[in-house]
């Protein structure tokens, strides 16, 4: 204070006293040489440091992912807002993109929840979303050991390097400029290009990383033949017997054969998928609106039937169009339906539910002649009784009157007799033939009529 001299903060000295402490007492100084093959791994992690970036929604704390492969030390670096897998596999697929679609065969994680649930010795239990997409990428996922991080020593010196880079002043301002996420990691990635890609490496400007990667690494590695939409959720449900699960307040179908059964359900950005033992049994686009998508091919038969009719007559334009196809009888029934329901301002729904009925009627009836007959009579009925019970009742009743006239006795057949113009006054065959017996027994002017 008496020299004016600007005094240490607390924190600098304690800094300043622990690095001391640490070179004064440090023994080991050596490190063990690691051989990596180009083109068949990466080790993944995390900073530990964490940044503060000005999008358009406000300020948003974020940690940077960063991806190495160690033969080369080739670095990849992307802010991510939260160690979760669902940022671990959109991070996983920008990376691939912007490698050419070039992937390992193995990728080194540490223990964090978005990769790993359980690692307990040789036991290592993955979390199912981030297995199942990397599965789909044909990478096998490898936990490093609990506390063990020189076995991905490549990527954690990458990290320190990535956190390092950070504190340089071009990039301090711009993580209060106002840009997207994925602008703010596209000038991260930029300056990981120039300075730690292109820069010096092992004492050399010439086998930098960059040159390292783009010579050796990219021929070796294999390409992607696509990349899937990255996990965002993953959990377990009980298929009910309606076989209809919910997410997100929308329902989605399953196979009726797997009721009862408990399937692990993926959360994708534009797809939900389902799956039974790791086999996937069903997928549909995502909707995250109230409402219910069902695939007729998980339906039993029945159900499957009566899905196919109200897809076919769900509406008025559908109804109309499939009775003109049937009969003219049907036709004008449809037709007078909805007019009698338009101008009374009734719901339109009974109508369309009258009409499924009516045309459901018609087509499994065999006697398609009676059904016409039948529609006829009931439009002469108040519109009150235009509905399915009526026109059974009146189909009914036309059955009963044909049978019933079936059973009586036929009459014998007359004989249409073609008279002379004399005998054009006379309409009865019998005395026609009295009076003139020749026409009759003429068999070139005598016909047979049967009624």
């Amino acid at each position: 204070f008496k020299t004016t001299s600007e005094p240490f903060s607390k924190g600098y000295f304690s800094r300043r006293i622990a690095s001391e402490v640490k070179d004064l007492t440090a023994h080991d100084n050596f490190y063990l040489a690691q051989d990596f093959k180009y083109g068949e791994t990466i080790q993944i992690d995390f900073t530990g440091d964490t940044y503060d970036l000005m999008t358009y929604n406000g300020q948003i704390k974020c940690w940077i992912m960063v991806i190495t492969w160690p033969a080369s030390y080739y670095t990849y670096a992307e802010f991510v807002t939260g160690q979760t897998t669902t940022e671990s596999c959109r991070v996983i697929s920008n990376a691939i993109r912007y490698w050419g679609n070039r992937i390992p065969l193995v990728a080194v994680t540490d223990n964090a929840k978005a990769f790993v649930i359980t690692h307990k010795g040789s036991h290592v239990e993955l979390n199912a979303a981030f297995a199942d997409f990397m599965s789909r990428l044909s990478i096998c996922v490898d936990a490093a050991p609990v506390r063990k991080p020189q076995v991905k020593s490549c990527c954690e010196y990458e990290v320190m390097q990535v956190q390092n880079l950070c504190k340089r002043n071009e990039l301090v301002r711009s993580f209060s400029k106002k840009a997207t996420i994925d602008e703010h990691s596209k000038f991260l990635q930029e300056n990981v290009e120039k300075i730690i890609n292109e820069g010096p490496f092992r004492k050399s400007l010439e086998k930098t990383r960059g040159f390292l990667f783009r010579t050796y690494e990219l021929p070796a590695a294999r390409c992607a033949s696509e990349i899937p939409p990255y996990a965002q959720e993953y959990t377990s449900v009980v298929v009910p017997r309606s076989y209809l699960i919910t997410v997100k307040e929308h329902e989605y179908s399953v196979p009726y054969t797997y009721i009862k059964e408990s399937v692990d359900v993926f959360i994708n950005n534009d797809t939900i998928v389902v799956k039974y033992k790791g086999k996937e049994i069903a997928r549909h686009l995502r909707d995250d609106k109230p409402g219910r998508t069902c695939d007729p091919a998980h339906m039993p038969p029945k159900h499957k039937s009566i899905a196919l009719n109200n897809e076919l007559m769900g509406s008025q334009e559908k109804i109309i169009k499939m009775a003109s196809e049937f009969s003219p009888e049907l036709l004008r029934f449809c037709n007078a339906k909805f007019m009698v329901t338009e101008s009374e301002h009734a719901n339109k729904a009974n109508a369309i539910k009258t009409c499924q009925g009516v045309i459901s009627f018609y087509v499994k009836n065999s006697n398609k002649d009676l059904v016409n007959l039948s529609l006829l009579e009931m439009l002469k009925c108040p519109p009150k009784m235009w509905n399915t019970p009526c026109l059974k009742t009146i189909f009914l009743n036309k059955c009963n009157e044909y049978f019933e006239n079936q059973k009586k006795p036929q009459q014998a057949p007359a004989q249409i007799v073609r008279a002379t113009s004399a005998q054009a006054h006379l309409r009865d065959y019998k005395g026609a033939d009295a009076i003139n017996g020749s026409f009759s027994s003429n068999s070139s002017f005598s016909t047979t009529f049967s009624t």
